[in-house]
């Protein structure tokens, strides 16, 4: 997993933060590290309610409630969230409460009208770029009322919300913008978290899936592993997920 020092807002130099973006290239671990933000509240003796966002409600399950920690092997949410610490879970609301009385629920932004509770404490925005943009403006206020955070995780889909946000955001001393390519992570024994091998690897094997493309296939390992976001690309990966919400007017 990457380093995550400062993804929660905070550095010694600037203080805490409560809206955080971060883009930080695939394989990463953003999905990990946006849950252990979470948990960490909890672990502090924080009460409150934690909303999670995926871009679809059908992904939101198979990728984070059912989805494995590629490191360790386990159940993500096992992993993060230890059954000793939860009180109930349901697998059908994709809701867990927990023993200090905090609760955790997962959802699409597809359906995030359907979300409720007023002492909502943190919103964890995962694949940012891919979400419907409308949730933000339908959560802020809310978030705004109880004084409450807001993090973003994400890898470019070309030149999107995301991407202007970091444009307009980089530069505000209410935001944590952070960027992280394959360059500035590491594992824990100072290993690289994707290697130059991996991506030549990828490079490799998507060659023949665009038909020997190799400027499609660059444009795509530009924006998945160093972050520079391409309107070639921006449909190669959910492509079918993101042109459904398109044709709902989602976005």
């Amino acid at each position: 997993m990457a380093s995550s020092s400062t993804c929660n807002g905070w550095s010694s130099e600037r203080g805490p933060c409560k809206r955080f973006l971060a883009i930080w290239h695939r394989r990463a671990g953003k999905d990990r590290t946006g849950l252990e933000l979470i948990r960490e509240e909890i672990d502090a003796g924080v009460t409150g309610s934690y909303w999670h966002l995926y871009p679809l409600a059908v992904q939101a399950k198979r990728a984070i409630w059912n989805g494995v920690d590629p490191e360790s092997g386990q159940k993500l949410m096992d992993l993060v969230f230890p059954p000793a610490m939860v009180e109930y879970s349901n697998d059908t609301d994709l809701f867990k409460r927990f023993r200090n009385g905090s609760t955790y629920q997962l959802c699409g932004s597809d359906r995030y009208n359907s979300l409720v509770g007023s002492n909502v404490r943190g919103v964890l925005f995962s694949e940012w770029a891919l979400n419907d943009p409308r949730a933000w403006p339908y959560i802020m206020p809310i978030l705004l009322e109880n004084n409450g955070w807001a993090a973003f995780i994400t890898t470019y889909r070309g030149k999107n919300h995301a991407y202007q946000m970091v444009k307009e955001l980089a530069d505000s001393s209410d935001w944590y913008v952070d960027v992280r390519t394959i360059e500035h992570t590491r594992r824990e024994d100072g290993s690289p978290v994707v290697s130059l091998e991996d991506v030549e690897r990828e490079r490799r094997s998507l060659l023949p899936i665009y038909h020997g493309n190799a400027t499609r296939v660059e444009a795509l390992i530009r924006e998945e592993f160093y972050c520079e976001p391409t309107a070639s690309s921006a449909g190669a990966i959910y492509g079918e997920q993101v042109a459904a919400m398109q044709h709902e007017g989602r976005v």
